[in-house]
């Protein structure tokens, strides 16, 4: 073989190495991707569930303010207008 064939030879087998550690090194990103992924769908889960429990929560301050406001206007502790 030439010189120039074993050059050849050595810089395609390399270029091939370096292609399957690309391939390897994409395939792990895309795993860590797809993880990222998951995990901000899981927080928008957890937000929701948040805003809904929010929610509920100044339902039930109302309540409380409503019930509140009854209970000293009897006990006329305000004017009423």
């Amino acid at each position: 073989d030439s010189l120039v064939l074993q050059h050849l030879k050595a810089l395609g087998n390399e270029l091939r190495d370096f292609r399957q550690e690309t391939r390897e090194e994409f395939a792990a990103l895309k795993n860590r991707v797809g993880s990222v992924e998951d995990q901000i769908a899981n927080l928008h889960k957890q937000v929701a569930s948040l805003h809904g429990d929010i929610a509920v929560i100044h339902a039930r301050l109302d309540r409380i303010d409503n019930r509140l406001d009854r209970i000293e206007t009897r006990l006329e502790l305000v004017e009423t207008p």
